[in-house]
């Protein structure tokens, strides 16, 4: 027998070797996808353009006002870092190859420059001169902020199991099932996901720091290096913007699970419990128990969702109605 009928539940958390071990939930339909969750260990991470939700993973405007800011000041610290090692070499040091007094024409270019933009320009093409690169481009960087959230892919879960709204809204009006994972503190669904709970907030997202950034590099149409920066995806900024939703969405209470990429993806955290939504048919119940006994190597907690009164209560599956 690889499924429990009976269990104390675990409530909402339990403590287990010092450490908070959750119980997340997915909501679903009957489908083919729902049945692979039991039988193929797999769930698929959406891209936020696919959620119900309009301003998933979005920059407003005042953030981007924001953006601009910081890349205006990494510009200004990279001109300032010129002129620093400039005025802290030896005279008869070489610079970028070069004699000083040769850069201290590009300093005095600099210095008759009226516009910071034209002030950044002599010194990049410098750079590009003498290195054939251009500096790390700040803009550059801060632009792929919208690429990679573009493409990042989301597990939406939830810590209710019992949400009225929740079985309506993404479990075919309570005809669906609700799937259990214990997820331990600090883990996730997937080896290479985050997982972390929604701030709900209708205050925009503002970034604090900088991006924090990888170096990579590529080669040139000549088979030269070019480095360049691109945004971590650990970045605090970039993971409050995945997981910032406004405050209408409260009552669902997610987490998510956040992947670099969308699709489907193999987890490998086992299903602890499968919960029957009020409304779902027999033969579904059977389904779902039968593909349990068949592919879960774990116990499985089997529930079903019953209105009492006016409310969702969660209650095992007795054995008679197995």
């Amino acid at each position: 027998m690889v499924f429990a009928i009976v269990d104390n539940d675990l409530l909402k958390t339990i403590r287990w070797d010092l450490r908070i071990i959750m119980i997340l939930y997915k909501y679903r339909t009957d489908s083919e996808r729902t049945e692979q969750i039991i039988t193929k260990h797999q769930l698929w991470f959406a891209t936020p353009d696919s959620l119900n939700d309009p301003l998933e993973c979005s920059i407003q405007e005042i953030a981007k006002t924001n953006i601009e800011e910081f890349c205006r000041n990494e510009k200004q610290e990279q001109l300032e870092g010129f002129i620093f090692t400039y005025t802290f070499s030896n005279d008869d040091q070489l610079l970028w190859g070069l004699p000083k007094s040769r850069v201290q024409k590009v300093l005095d270019q600099i210095r008759k420059a009226k516009k910071f933009r034209d002030k950044y320009k002599v010194y990049s093409e410098f750079i590009k001169w003498r290195t054939g690169n251009y500096p790390s481009s700040p803009r550059a960087k801060y632009a792929m902020v919208h690429e990679l959230l573009s493409k990042v892919g989301i597990l939406s879960l939830s810590q209710k199991c019992q949400e009225e709204l929740m079985w309506s809204h993404y479990a075919d009006g309570g005809r669906g099932i609700a799937i259990g994972f214990v997820v331990p503190e600090g883990e996730s669904l997937t080896a290479t996901s985050a997982c972390m709970p929604v701030n709900y907030s209708d205050e925009i997202v503002i970034m604090k720091d900088r991006l924090k950034t990888i170096l990579n590099f590529t080669y040139d149409e000549v088979g030269r290096q070019k480095f360049y920066q691109t945004p971590a995806f650990d970045d605090p900024f970039l993971l409050s913007v995945v997981t910032t939703k406004n405050t209408c969405w409260e009552y669902e209470q997610e987490w998510r699970c956040v992947e670099k990429t969308a699709g489907l993806k193999v987890i490998d955290k086992p299903v602890a419990q499968i919960i029957f939504g009020p409304k779902c048919p027999q033969e579904i119940r059977a389904k779902y128990v039968a593909l349990v006994r068949e592919h879960c190597t774990e116990p499985v907690n089997l529930y079903e969702i019953k209105i009492v009164g006016r409310k969702y209560e969660k209650l095992p599956l007795t054995e008679e109605k197995v």
